[in-house]
């Protein structure tokens, strides 16, 4: 029993002794230096040096008199060691520039007569540094960028989306047979700005329904559906300053008399300067209603067109006729 508690204490001593003198040390490649700590009393007469048994010249720094001994330094530590002053009993040995091939168990002692008298051990660790800090950049970077793009794609889309919502304009309704129908812009501008005015009904042809320049009606220029039929206020109207910049609203409406259903669909309004620019583009679509008796004896006439007898006329009450009164929409510019 007594021979097992000995070997127990003898070792615990070792473990102990093996624990005191050993340590680690672990560095990233790349670094500037590390730090190999020793610490030992170091006698007058004394040499010390820093070693690395593992290799075949194993010599890694040496100290003797108080000065460096680096002849039989092995090569691939050269210029890249150093050591702290002896006097406080410090040993650490600075290596400069750590690199993979450094990793191992590097040994301080102090040395008399080619003997080692004390010594520890210090156990360097060179790791390769984490691939996230390279990697990340590179891998960063173009997730930004095409973040960036998506972004950019989805305010384009939104915008588009927008301005088509804003180009879904409600048309103005009027009934055929009604006195007039307005089509209404009302233009904000410099008056000296403008020169020519142009209502056009967007067809396959274009027809031009109204055409205002330099002061003048062009009638040669408007189409023969239109003429004595649209009309427009003469420009410039009375002015109607809007702020110190002698910006003024500019009634462009066009008056189109007798409206019938073929004058259903879409009207443009085209403003010109002085160099024949297009200044402003407006869209005012039209919808031309078929009056309601008529439908119904139109489609009673379509029903009924193998009969010998014509049917009776309808008539309408004096009551209904506002029923063709226009009732101009307001729209929005495109």
């Amino acid at each position: 029993m007594m021979k097992m508690n000995m070997k127990t204490r003898v070792l615990f001593v070792i473990l102990a002794v093996v624990s005191q003198h050993a340590s680690g040390v672990e560095v990233y490649e790349g670094e500037e230096s590390v730090l190999l700590p020793c610490k030992l009393v170091v006698p007058e007469d004394h040499a010390v040096v820093w070693k690395r048994e593992d290799l075949t010249s194993f010599i890694v720094h040496t100290i003797v008199e108080g000065k460096d001994d680096l002849i039989n330094q092995n090569p691939r530590y050269g210029n890249r060691t150093s050591m702290r002053a002896l006097q406080t009993g410090d040993l650490s040995l600075t290596l400069r520039n750590p690199t993979f091939t450094d990793s191992g168990t590097y040994t301080c002692a102090t040395r008399i007569h080619g003997v080692d008298k004390e010594r520890t051990e210090v156990q360097l660790k060179v790791k390769e540094r984490p691939v996230w800090p390279k990697v990340l950049p590179a891998v960063l970077v173009p997730v930004l960028l095409l973040g960036a793009v998506i972004i950019f794609l989805l305010y384009r889309v939104t915008q588009r989306e927008k301005l088509m919502t804003e180009a879904q304009l409600t048309p103005l309704e009027v009934m055929e047979g009604a006195p007039s129908v307005l089509l209404p812009y009302t233009h904000t501008c410099c008056l000296g700005e403008v020169v020519k005015v142009e209502w056009i009904f967007v067809t396959d042809e274009n027809k031009k329904v109204f055409v205002f320049e330099n002061g003048q009606i062009k009638h040669d220029q408007q189409h023969r559906d239109y003429r004595e039929r649209a009309e427009m206020e003469s420009f410039p109207p009375k002015e109607k300053k809007t702020d110190q910049l002698n910006w003024s609203e500019v009634d462009l409406s066009l008056t189109l008399r007798n409206p019938v259903c073929a004058d259903g669909g879409v009207y443009l309004c085209i403003i010109h300067d002085k160099a024949v620019n297009t200044m402003k583009l407006k869209l005012v679509p039209l919808l031309v209603k078929e009056p309601l008796m008529t439908t119904i004896r139109a489609s009673l006439g379509r029903g009924n067109s193998a009969a010998s007898k014509p049917l009776p006329p309808f008539r309408v009450s004096k009551e209904k006729k506002n029923v063709g009164e226009s009732h101009p929409l307001s729209s929005q510019p495109v």
